[in-house]
């Protein structure tokens, strides 16, 4: 099931890179890198537990786009089954912070 669902959340992600650059022309080169050394989990992993707000997510905030980002994405169900609950809650606290509310 895991493999699936990595699958799925990889395709969630390439949505979420293809609206960035059909409606905004952002191209989020860096999360595209990380995508393929990573893989999607280790990826959102790696940019949710950074100290500070990746470059991506300060963008998406900046175009009001934050149900765009990895943190509002790994969130969703099933996406959410894959992460542990400190990444899951150290997520929220990032939305929270900037005043997302989710759908």
């Amino acid at each position: 099931m895991t493999n699936k669902l990595e699958d799925a959340l990889e395709r969630e992600f390439q949505r979420a890179v293809s609206i960035c650059i059909d409606q905004y022309g952002y191209r989020p080169s860096y999360f595209l890198q990380m995508l393929c050394n990573y893989g999607p989990v280790d990826t959102a992993i790696r940019l949710v537990t950074a100290p500070k707000f990746h470059e991506g997510f300060t963008r998406l905030w900046e175009l009001r786009r934050l149900d765009l980002t990895v943190e509002a994405i790994i969130l969703r169900n099933p996406y959410n089954q894959l992460f542990t609950k400190d990444v899951l809650e150290k997520a929220i606290e990032r939305l929270q912070q900037l005043g997302y509310k989710e759908e």
